[in-house]
């Protein structure tokens, strides 16, 4: 689970393969109802990564079918976000802890990735539940 990227309280699931894959057709199938996207696709939500946990789990786990996507919850402007971002490092590294501009920076960073609104708050938390019993649920069926 993670925020930052896409539509105020929408959840994309961010996969490491290709949407058309035989596992990416598996999430398909598993949580149809969802937006799902595969990482770095052109229009997508997200950029490409590399290091990712799941691929480190798969390399370690390797005789085990092991499974590993992201939930993105969208929350503001990818512009607002980059600002957030950037004056939050520049506090840290140039202003003192009780400084006023590192209060806000810090006060905006955490509003952009866990923004106050109670309906962000609540349908991030229902819709992530789901999530979680949508892929159990799935994984108790797994025939891959």
């Amino acid at each position: 689970m993670h925020t930052g990227l896409g539509r105020f309280a929408q959840p994309t699931l961010l996969l490491n393969e290709p949407k058309a894959s035989p596992r990416g057709i598996w999430y398909a199938n598993a949580f149809g109802t969802l937006n799902i996207e595969s990482l770095g696709q052109s229009e997508g939500t997200a950029y490409g990564a590399s290091g990712l946990f799941g691929d480190w789990m798969q390399e370690r786990f390797s005789a085990r079918d092991y499974h590993f996507a992201g939930a993105e919850f969208g929350t503001c402007d990818p512009i607002r976000i980059v600002a957030a971002l950037r004056a939050e490092n520049r506090a840290h590294h140039y202003c003192a802890l009780g400084d006023p501009a590192t209060v806000r920076s810090k006060n905006e960073l955490l509003e952009c990735f866990c923004p106050s609104s109670m309906a962000w708050r609540n349908e991030t938390v229902a819709t992530a539940l789901r999530i979680i019993a949508m892929g159990a649920g799935a994984l108790t069926r797994v025939t891959m």
